[in-house]
């Protein structure tokens, strides 16, 4: 049960993530002929790491061991 509420608790910092960044769009500009986000990997620094959690096999918080917790 415990790999359950890791992965329920990992699974409200991605909705958190994903409505942050329909929140905060980023502001673009234009560096030396490029587009530019001045806040792009943090906002998607903040979406990665628990994605990042889900897919690893070893974490508590892993869809594998959520799963095999419920089987």
């Amino acid at each position: 049960m415990e790999a359950l509420r890791s992965f329920r608790g990992n699974a409200v910092h991605v909705r958190t993530a994903v409505e942050f960044m329909a929140r905060e769009p980023g502001r673009m500009g234009v560096e030396r002929g490029y587009l530019q986000d001045a806040g792009l990997m943090e906002r998607y620094k903040r979406l990665s790491i628990p994605v990042r959690r889900a897919l690893n096999l070893t974490d508590r918080a892993s869809f594998s061991q959520a799963l095999e917790s419920l089987a």
